[in-house]
């Protein structure tokens, strides 16, 4: 178990029975209702679909315990009888690759490398969190030490930069998620709600399956309460009820979803190409289906056929990143049940977050011990995670790429083919384009590289070669694309002022590029760095670099070379 016993003896063990026994009493209807066969059989819980109220923080025997219990991990007969006896010291078990994670933590050298790229650390005061290396030198099998730098875990953005500049290469990353995910069992397990209000709503909307509806009725009646702004965003008419988020830049909704568009099969333009299969995302599915009509677009030209899947559900990451694993694994299995039967040799996708749990994390979400007997779905999900590929690797590395344009001539300032990556020039640092050393019919762009993407993917160069191959567009890098924007998903929605200070950071770089268009291949970051972008006053599109490639072909297609439009 993670931590030492406090107090206890033979005395105690029989007090705390009694209190479960009187906790049996109090919350038996709320513990049975939707936890199905799983809550008793030891098996994976699966989560309750009963909307419920929320009740605040909950606790034995009131009317949300129940439904929180049936959502914590399951382990062996014999180990959920001792962890429920022992409840109320907050025992919990160590998995083997949880004490194998703890040992690496033994690794960090207390040198500080970390604190000084941690976007949080660098934002400044105004927030408990300590850093990174807190992680790696407090994190131990002590009860209060454990649960206090557990409480600390939700201000880490997980943008990794910290596991990336370590040099003991200790896994600050790994160990954030399992403190939450420890985090969310304790409180589940004691019936109080482990989700923060806008976590819940996230995980319930997003892993729920709720979104698709509550998109349709939103595209709607958007308009009568948010207007456009000039780089095509949605901002409230008047300040609406929601605290610190009254302002927010949101992307509009769509009013037919994404995987609803397209028929069952998608011929292709390359008889020699792969079968594709296109992994939405949610944000792509129902706000920026644009940049996934282009996904497609583009996808056709370079294979045989493209299918994307209509029953396809959230990757899991809001569900992940807040430590809810069993919901996380019920959404890896039904992805790879899905994506298996499309038959495809590739699941593409072009959502930095999404790709780096389909492809990365949900494989060690079904990891079992040596010896122990691995879940049913681990291979399936295996096989679906080792043909994931962001947008970009799958065209620069899967495929032969076609570049647009007659000649396939690249600009100044843009990568010219293969090797390296782009190496704009600052130019001026006004935000107006003053300097940007290219002729004024150029396009001027600069890239912001996702956290998950960069790092977690190791995908930069090919983006860099996807846009130097764009006809009439010209790079100019910022001082600092790969640093976190603050987005994080729904870090910035819980700690919008904290995610607003890393952001400022972000948007005062991009401005002193003097580009005309940002881009991302993060819908998050997008949302963000859109947001940030208008309310300093310097509004300009933040788009997906596979809409500009898509445009690209269809000027082809047309016989036009010209610019078309990039906002």
């Amino acid at each position: 178990p993670s931590g030492r016993r406090v107090g206890g003896g033979p005395a105690a063990a029989g007090r705390t029975r009694e209190r479960r026994g009187d906790r049996k009493m109090s919350g038996a209807t709320e513990t049975g209702r939707g936890a199905g066969a799983g809550a008793d059989s030891g098996t994976p819980a699966r989560r309750s679909t009963d909307s419920g109220t929320r009740t605040g923080t909950g606790g034995p025997g009131t009317a949300g315990s129940g439904r929180w219990r049936a959502r914590a991990e399951r382990h062996s007969e014999g180990l959920e009888r001792f962890l429920d006896i022992y409840l109320d010291e907050r025992l919990l078990p160590y998995s083997r690759p949880d004490s194998e994670l703890m040992r690496a933590l033994e690794g960090c050298l207390n040198c500080g490398t970390c604190l000084s790229v941690c976007p949080v650390v660098g934002a400044g005061a105004g927030h408990p969190y300590p850093g990174p290396r807190t992680v790696g030198t407090s994190l131990s099998r002590s009860l209060p030490e454990f649960w206090a730098a557990a409480d600390l875990a939700g201000f880490c953005t997980t943008c990794m930069a910290c596991e990336e500049a370590c040099p003991g290469d200790v896994p600050v990353y790994r160990a954030v998620l399992m403190m939450r995910a420890k985090n969310f069992e304790r409180s589940a397990r004691e019936g109080r709600e482990p989700l923060s209000r806008t976590k819940l709503f996230l995980v319930d909307f997003f892993a729920g399956g709720r979104l698709s509806a509550a998109a349709r009725w939103g595209a709607v009646f958007q308009g009568l309460a948010f207007r456009r702004t000039e780089s095509g965003e949605m901002k409230a008419r008047v300040p609406l009820p929601v605290g610190r988020l009254a302002g927010r830049v949101v992307p509009p909704l769509a009013r037919r979803s994404l995987t609803g568009e397209f028929p069952d099969l998608i011929p292709g333009e390359d008889p020699r190409g792969p079968r594709v299969a296109v992994f939405a995302g949610c944000l792509m599915n129902h706000a920026y289906t644009e940049t996934g009509r282009a996904l497609v677009s583009v996808l056709r030209r370079h294979c045989r056929e493209v299918v994307v899947p209509a029953d396809q559900v959230c990757c899991g990451a809001p569900a992940l990143y807040s430590g809810d694993l069993p919901t996380s694994r019920r959404l890896a299995a039904e992805n790879a049940r899905v994506f298996e039967a499309a038959g495809a040799d590739f699941i593409v996708t072009g959502c930095a977050t999404c790709g780096d749990v389909l492809g990365r994390e949900y494989p060690a979400l079904f990891a079992a011990p040596r010896g122990v007997a691995e879940p049913e779905e681990a291979g399936l999900v295996r096989s679906f995670s080792a043909r994931v590929r962001d947008v970009h690797a799958f065209l620069l590395r899967e495929v032969e790429f076609r570049r647009p344009g007659a000649d396939g001539a690249v600009t100044d300032g843009t990568v010219g083919g293969a090797a390296g990556g782009a190496r704009g020039d600052m130019g001026g640092d006004r935000g107006d384009g003053a300097g940007r050393g290219a002729g004024d019919a150029e396009v001027l762009v600069t890239i912001h590289d996702p956290c998950h993407l960069a790092r977690g993917q190791g995908v930069r160069d090919e983006v860099r070669e996807l846009v130097g191959a764009l006809p009439g567009v010209v790079l100019r890098e910022m001082q600092e694309p790969a640093v976190c924007c603050g987005g994080a998903g729904s870090f910035s929605l819980d700690h919008y002022e904290l995610a607003s200070a890393i952001r400022d950071r972000k948007v005062a770089d991009i401005d002193r590029t003097g580009a005309d268009v940002v881009l991302t291949g993060c819908p998050s970051c997008r949302m963000h760095i859109a947001d940030g972008l208008e309310r300093a006053g310097r509004a300009r599109p933040v788009r997906h670099p596979v809409e500009l490639l898509a445009e690209a072909y269809e000027r082809d297609a047309a016989g036009s070379h010209g610019r078309g439009r990039t906002g």
